[in-house]
C-alpha cells in the first residue's frame, strides 16, 4: 500500500458493458505503477481487495469493471 497511488477521475458519460450505470475501468500502468509485483496470485488478491472497496465505498458491483496489470520494468522507469 504505500508504493500504490491512485488518480481518480468522473466521467458521466463512460459506459460498460452497454450502460451508463457506475462502473471502474482500471489500468494499474500509468497511475498505479507497481515494479516486480505484478504476478498472477498477487493479481487475484489486489482484485479482490480493489473491488471489495469499491463496492463498500462506491457501491460499484465487481461485474461492472476491469483492472489491467502491467509492470513496466525498472528499466523504463526513470
Amino acid at each position: 500500500e504505500a508504493l500504490i497511488s491512485v488518480n481518480y477521475n468522473y466521467d458521466e458519460f463512460l459506459t460498460f458493458g452497454g450502460t451508463f450505470r457506475t462502473c471502474v475501468p482500471l489500468e494499474c500502468a500509468e497511475s498505479c505503477v507497481s515494479l516486480g509485483n505484478i504476478i498472477p496470485q498477487a493479481n487475484i488478491k489486489y482484485s479482490k481487495a480493489l473491488f471489495g472497496f469499491f463496492g463498500e465505498k462506491l457501491g460499484i458491483k465487481d461485474d461492472r469493471g476491469y483492472i489491467s496489470f502491467i509492470d513496466p520494468g525498472w528499466e523504463n522507469l526513470g
